[in-house]
């Protein structure tokens, strides 16, 4: 369903809370989707974004909206350049899998606590 969608929407709900994004962004990427998502404090951390005001352009891994209007512009735009929608979403499904797999994640959390233990 995720590869065989244009767009793949998120809309988080705190976007205030660092690296607070849905799993979902994960899931949609590694399947090789373009993701559509609300500006989350830390997004710009771990992928390539485009920022506020900013064109979108083929080296980002997803593409972030800033507004409503804004939401509805990208829409269009991602629409109207399906080759640039589709090297966003490639670039994202690369992202994912060289760097933000589950044994990524786990590494991580061993470090974490690790580094508590001591």
């Amino acid at each position: 369903v995720v590869q065989s969608s244009l767009i793949n929407l998120g809309i988080d709900q705190d976007t205030t809370i660092d690296k607070g994004w849905s799993a979902r962004l994960y899931r949609v990427l590694c399947a090789g989707g373009l993701y559509l998502t609300n500006a989350t404090k830390g997004l710009e951390d771990v992928f390539t974004i485009n920022k506020a005001g900013d064109p979108v352009t083929e080296d980002q891994d997803l593409v972030v909206y800033y507004s409503n209007s804004d939401l509805i512009n990208k829409i269009d735009f991602l629409l109207g350049n399906d080759a640039i929608r589709e090297k966003i979403a490639r670039h994202g499904q690369q992202k994912v899998l060289a760097s933000h797999t589950f044994v990524d994640r786990i590494k991580e959390m061993i470090s974490i606590i690790e580094k508590e233990m001591k």
